[in-house]
């Protein structure tokens, strides 16, 4: 079964951490999806054994691309990524198979999302691998014209996450990164 593996960025989220910066538009909160607007949605595609890039210019193009008989693979992608492509952009996803690592592993292991990031979960599971900065900072880079820098972010997350996957395909399980020891994931058809 021909699975796709995708990752959205955001062009505008809520203020960072560590606070606001000077000439950057934010949002109140993570729930304001519909105003979020996806900056690029960036995808590998398990047929072709590629990856593919939408933005602006061919973002519709997504759900044609992803089509009718192939699993959704993401990580908080039912709750966040759908989310923000379907409210701020009208492309529905919700028909289609979805595999979401994260409800995967809350689900195996009982707890809420707390220490389940993507950052947390590849650190347990792919020695040597990690996410080099937060998803807090791409739609500051986006609105600055680093957008060459928020495409590589947003592949290497696609990236992280098919290793995730095709770790669970393998091995049925990841570990948790909080206890370590392995969640059996049921998800799997």
């Amino acid at each position: 079964m021909r699975y796709v593996v995708f990752d959205v960025e955001l062009e505008k989220g809520p203020p960072p951490p560590v606070g606001k910066i000077e000439g950057v538009e934010y949002l109140d909160s993570w729930d304001d999806k519909a105003s979020m607007k996806a900056s690029v949605v960036c995808a590998y595609d398990s047929a072709a054994d590629q990856y593919r890039v939408f933005a602006k210019d061919n973002l519709l193009a997504f759900l044609p691309f992803v089509g009718k008989d192939t699993v959704l693979v993401g990580f908080n992608s039912k709750n966040f990524d759908s989310q923000v492509l379907l409210q701020g952009h009208g492309i529905d996803l919700t028909q289609l198979p979805h595999f979401d690592i994260l409800q995967e592993m809350i689900m195996a292991s009982g707890r809420t999302h707390k220490g389940l990031s993507l950052d947390a979960v590849t650190r347990a599971n792919l020695p040597g691998q990690w996410k080099p900065e937060t998803g807090d900072i791409a739609p500051v880079r986006w609105q600055r014209g680093q957008i060459g820098a928020v495409i590589d972010y947003c592949l290497h997350d696609v990236w992280l996450t098919k290793c995730l996957y095709e770790k669970v395909l393998t091995y049925r399980y990841l570990l948790d990164p909080i206890s370590g020891k392995p969640l059996l994931i049921a998800g799997l058809k």
